[in-house]
C-alpha cells in the first residue's frame, strides 16, 4: 500500500480521545504538505515534517502513526516501532495502530511481542483483521 493511502486509512481510523485533532491552521498545512511529500513519494521529507507535527501536538496517536509508517516505508524498524508504540499508547482502541504496531514488530522477527499487541488489543475489541492473520498462519502450517 502506497505510503499516501496508508495515511488516509490512518487519518480515518485514528481520532484522539481529546478530541483534538490539528484544529491550529499550521498543523493542518504541515499534514497537508506531508501528503503531498507522500504522493510525489519523498517518504524523507514526509518523515521530517511528520517530526515537527509529532513535536508539535505530543498527544496525537494519529500523527505518532503516521509518522511510523512512513520510517517503516524507509526500513527505520526499530525507530518506528517505538512511534508504533506511542501511537498505541495514545489511541489503545485503534484497530489500525495496533496492526501498524503488529507488521512491524512481526517484521523484525518478534513474533512473541506482535502476538502480544494482538492479544492486547482482541481484549479490547474484536478485530476481522487479527482473526484473518491467525486463520492464514495456521493454514500454513
Amino acid at each position: 500500500m502506497p505510503l499516501s493511502e496508508r495515511i488516509r486509512w490512518i487519518r480515518r481510523s485514528v481520532s484522539p480521545p481529546d478530541g483534538e485533532y490539528m484544529d491550529a491552521e499550521k498543523d493542518r498545512q504541515l499534514f497537508a504538505l506531508a501528503q503531498q511529500q507522500s504522493r510525489l513519494g519523498q517518504t524523507r521529507a514526509v518523515v521530517q515534517t511528520m517530526r515537527e507535527l509529532v513535536r508539535r501536538r505530543p498527544k496525537s496517536g494519529l500523527l505518532a502513526a503516521v509518522l511510523a509508517n512512513a520510517l517503516a516505508s524507509l526500513g527505520e524498524m526499530d525507530e518506528a516501532e517505538r512511534y508504533f508504540q506511542r501511537a498505541v499508547g495514545l489511541a489503545p482502541k485503534s484497530e489500525k495502530v495496533s496492526l501498524g504496531l503488529f507488521h512491524c514488530l512481526w517484521g523484525q522477527g518478534k513474533t512473541d511481542a506482535a502476538f502480544e499487541e494482538m492479544k492486547r488489543f482482541e481484549c479490547l475489541a474484536h478485530s476481522p483483521e487479527y482473526q484473518a492473520i491467525l486463520n492464514g498462519i495456521l493454514k500454513s502450517e
